[in-house]
């Protein structure tokens, strides 16, 4: 029986990775009128031929970019691709070139060893008992975080920061549109409204950078905002912690469940330990909330139900 190709713990950062053969005889420059040959040759005769125009950077990643997607199934080595990024930086790269900037390795194709964190990119922790512990003690400490502050985005934020998941650690909210989810009876309890009482709907993608850390669904009563705070609810991405947070709001959480626990069941711990590198992928899903928001003088404005990513978690093992 033959063996099956192991997966390598590598990712593609913002430039294509290439698979690199030994070195031909024919330069780059050389060959450039066939794309065919750019694999054969290493980082210094990539950059002359970059350097002498033989060769654009968005050229070598769209190269390297075929390749991968033409060998990496049966050598199965990259667990992430980044090549929408790898293209959008290849194309800023040719235009620092024709301005004359020059850089050690600007230009050259890359892979990037999975273990090393790259903004925008997901990295996996390894499967092994003492990880499995610390993700769990991480979704204890998410969960702690949002139950005793009245604003998730804050809390978001400050993960995102503390966590390194962006370059700029800011919550963006990307609304999902024509979605509509009809208040229940027992929503509006909670809410202490009538069956009349008009309700607006807004669900959301929180967004820190490339990675969405949780998706909101909120039902919130317009007319114990301001028209400002309405405003930019319909009109803008603002997270609704940030567009009502005047309100100086308290949160009083209804209902808190981890949704994925790392640890193994007692059924599963006398089973053999998996493979050295294997990656422990958390699920989309991890952890719920749902709460209530309201005024400093007690009145409930909004009620809120938060889903969180596994991207929560999606930063280097320490």
């Amino acid at each position: 029986m033959a063996n099956k190709p192991m997966r390598r713990d590598s990712v593609l950062p913002t430039a294509a990775a290439s698979l690199l053969a030994p070195q031909a005889q024919t330069s780059p420059h050389e060959a450039s009128g066939s794309s065919n040959e750019f694999h054969d040759y290493g980082a210094k005769e990539l950059a002359a031929a970059l350097e002498q125009k033989g060769v654009s950077a968005l050229e070598l990643a769209e190269h390297a970019t075929k390749r991968i997607e033409s060998l990496d199934p049966q050598i199965n080595a990259l667990i992430v691709r980044d090549f929408e990024r790898a293209r959008a930086a290849a194309i800023a790269s040719d235009q620092a070139l024709a301005r004359g900037d020059r850089k050690p390795l600007l230009d050259i194709p890359m892979a990037v060893k999975q273990q090393y964190h790259v903004a925008g990119l997901p990295t996996t922790w390894p499967d092994t008992p003492l990880s499995r512990v610390e993700i769990m003690a991480l979704l204890e400490t998410l969960n702690a975080m949002l139950l005793s502050r009245p604003s998730a985005t804050v809390t978001l934020e400050d993960w995102c920061r503390d966590r390194r998941l962006a370059v700029e650690p800011r919550i963006i909210a990307h609304r999902v549109p024509d979605a509509d989810k009809p208040l229940t009876a027992e929503q509006r309890e909670e809410l202490a409204i009538g069956p009349d009482e008009p309700v607006r709907y807004r669900r959301v993608e929180l967004a820190c950078g490339a990675r969405v850390l949780s998706v909101a669904d909120n039902w919130y009563v317009p007319a114990r905002l301001t028209p400002e705070m309405n405003h930019v609810l319909e009109t803008t991405d603002t997270p609704f912690g940030r567009a009502v947070a005047a309100l100086h709001f308290a949160r009083r959480t209804l209902e808190a469940r981890v949704l994925w626990s790392p640890l193994r069941p007692e059924s599963e711990t006398t089973r053999l330990s998996p493979p050295a590198g294997t990656p422990l992928k958390p699920p989309a899903e991890v952890l719920r909330h749902r709460a209530i928001l309201s005024r400093a003088d007690g009145v409930p404005f909004s009620e809120v139900v938060e889903t969180y990513t596994g991207a929560m978690l999606d930063f280097a093992p320490p």
